[in-house]
C-alpha cells in the first residue's frame, strides 16, 4: 500500500472515530477544517463554541489544549510504570492512570489544537540486522489539575515520577505526538492499533501508543531510564485526575553573528549596483 493510501484509510478511521460521538447524520468531512466546523454545530449551544466534549475528553480550540478525565491505577511507588495512560481493561497493572475514551478520539483532539503527528518507534529488519528508527512526531507539554485539601493547582505530571536509581523526578514533561497507526489485517477492517492494544500515552517504546517518550528504552529491564509513581504524591487507586496536554512552541532560532554579517555585506553590494 502507499503512502497516500494509508493518508487516506488513516483520515477516515479517525473521522468515523470521532463523528460516532454526535449525529449519525453528520456527513464524513473532506478535510480536517470540515471536521472542525462539523463538530462545532453539533455541540450544544449551551456549551461555548470553542468547547468541543467527547466522553473523557474536552477540547479547548481557543486555548489550544485538550484535558482528559483519568483515574489513578497505579500509586505503589514499587511498581515499575511502562505508560502514564492506558485504555481500561488493557494494561492497568503498569500504567499510572487510565482513560475512559478511545486512544483514536484523543488523536483527532490533538490534530484539532494542531499538534502534528509523526511515527512511533519502529524496529526494522535491515539486511541480517534491526535498525532502530527513533519516535518522531511534535512535542507537547502535559500537566496534571488536581484539587487537594480545596486548592486546584496545575503543575507537570513530572511531579508525580520518580526515578529511584538517580533519585528524581522526572525533570521533562513533554512527549511525542507518535499517533499510533492503522492496522490493516489480512481480514476484516482496518483498525487504529493504541484503540486495540491500549498505550495512550507510553513511557518506554510500545511501537503503537498515541504519544510516547524519546527513549530506547522498549521494555523492562532496569537501567537508570525508569519510572515509578512519586510516594506520597499520588493519590489513591480510583481518584480522579485530569491531563492537560498543550503544543509545544518550537524554540526560535538563533541566528549567528556571523549570518547576520554576511546578510549586510550582501544587501550592501545590492543596493551599490
Amino acid at each position: 500500500m502507499n503512502r497516500f493510501s494509508k493518508n487516506v484509510i488513516i483520515g477516515l478511521c479517525l473521522s468515523s472515530c470521532v463523528l460516532t460521538a454526535f449525529a449519525d447524520e453528520i456527513t464524513p468531512p473532506k478535510s480536517e477544517k470540515t471536521e472542525i466546523e462539523n463538530l462545532k454545530k453539533n455541540t450544544p449551544s449551551k456549551k461555548p463554541k470553542n468547547i468541543i466534549k467527547l466522553p473523557g475528553i474536552t477540547i479547548n480550540l481557543k486555548e489550544k489544549y485538550v484535558d482528559l478525565q483519568t483515574q489513578v491505577t497505579q500509586f505503589d511507588g514499587r511498581i515499575e510504570l511502562e505508560l502514564l495512560l492506558c485504555m481500561p481493561g488493557t494494561l492497568e497493572h503498569e500504567s499510572l492512570f487510565k482513560l475512559n475514551a478511545k486512544a483514536s478520539h484523543l488523536h483527532q483532539a490533538l490534530l484539532m489544537i494542531g499538534l502534528k503527528p509523526g511515527k512511533p518507534q519502529q524496529l526494522i529488519e535491515v539486511g541480517d540486522k534491526y535498525k532502530l528508527i527513533p519516535i518522531k512526531g511534535q512535542k507537547a507539554q502535559i500537566n496534571i489539575i488536581f484539587t487537594k485539601k480545596g486548592k486546584t493547582k496545575e503543575f507537570p505530571i513530572g511531579d508525580w515520577l520518580y526515578n529511584p536509581v538517580q533519585k528524581i523526578k522526572m525533570k521533562d514533561s513533554t512527549w511525542v505526538f507518535a499517533g499510533s497507526f492503522i492496522a490493516t489485517p489480512t481480514e476484516g477492517k482496518p483498525y487504529y492499533r493504541a484503540d486495540i492494544i491500549g498505550a495512550v500515552i507510553s513511557l518506554v517504546n510500545f511501537g503503537d501508543e498515541v504519544l510516547g517518550k524519546k527513549t530506547d528504552k522498549r521494555n523492562r529491564g532496569g537501567g537508570a531510564n525508569i519510572w515509578f509513581p512519586k510516594i506520597g504524591e499520588v493519590p489513591k487507586i480510583g481518584t480522579k485526575v485530569t491531563l492537560r496536554i498543550r503544543p509545544v512552541k518550537p524554540s526560535k532560532k538563533q541566528v549567528k553573528p556571523s549570518q547576520i554579517e554576511a546578510k549586510r555585506t550582501k544587501s550592501e553590494q545590492t543596493d551599490s549596483k
